[in-house]
């Protein structure tokens, strides 16, 4: 879902210095536009990184506006928004990429693409929010960051993107997690045995 509390004004300002340094990279947002009304966010939270979110529901723009305009001349043609992915498409999506970032600026309560990623091998790069940190194991399955810290970000697209072998590493340590920890099966099980 493409929204303000996801953070991904962030990770375009974390891109811009991914991609001085790497003529090549390419970022893909996935995702619909849903913006969800300022009182499910903003009012919930008295956190100012959250608050600061309002400045994105005060444009008469798009959130999707406000991106490109960030992204500016300089990113907008290696940036790339697919709108209208099915989610039996997404594990070829995940496939394709380097990496999975998620910069999710309130507190996440799961982060499911996480755990997509994860399943398909693909290491992490997201923020330490809410039930994030419970999911991704830092220097592991991937590599984690405060929330709204884009120098953070981009150092840490960096490490994935420049360290094969770490990156194939924490994709690795990531399946295993994910069929570990979130299989259908290993799910049902663990609520079996509580019931």
């Amino acid at each position: 879902r493409v929204s303000p509390e996801k953070g991904l004004h962030v990770l375009l300002e974390a891109f811009r210095s991914v991609a001085r340094r790497h003529e090549d990279v390419r970022l893909r947002i996935v995702g619909p536009e849903a913006v969800p009304p300022p009182e499910f966010v903003v009012a919930l939270d008295a956190e100012p990184a959250v608050r600061d979110l309002v400045r994105f529901y005060d444009d008469p723009r798009s959130y999707t506006e406000q991106l490109l305009d960030i992204a500016g001349p300089e990113l907008e043609k290696r940036v790339d928004f697919d709108r209208e992915i099915h989610n039996d498409a997404l594990p070829d999506v995940y496939r394709e990429a380097t990496a999975l970032v998620f910069p999710s600026i309130w507190h996440e309560p799961f982060g499911i693409p996480n755990v997509e990623a994860m399943a398909c091998g693909i290491p992490v790069v997201a923020t330490r929010s809410g039930g994030i940190p419970e999911i991704v194991r830092h220097g592991e399955t991937g590599l984690l960051v405060e929330r709204g810290d884009a120098e953070g970000l981009a150092r840490a697209m960096l490490s994935v993107l420049e360290d094969r072998g770490r990156r194939e590493a924490m994709g690795r340590a990531g399946r295993e997690e994910a069929v570990r920890s979130f299989a259908w099966s290993r799910v049902a099980d663990r609520l079996q045995g509580r019931l």
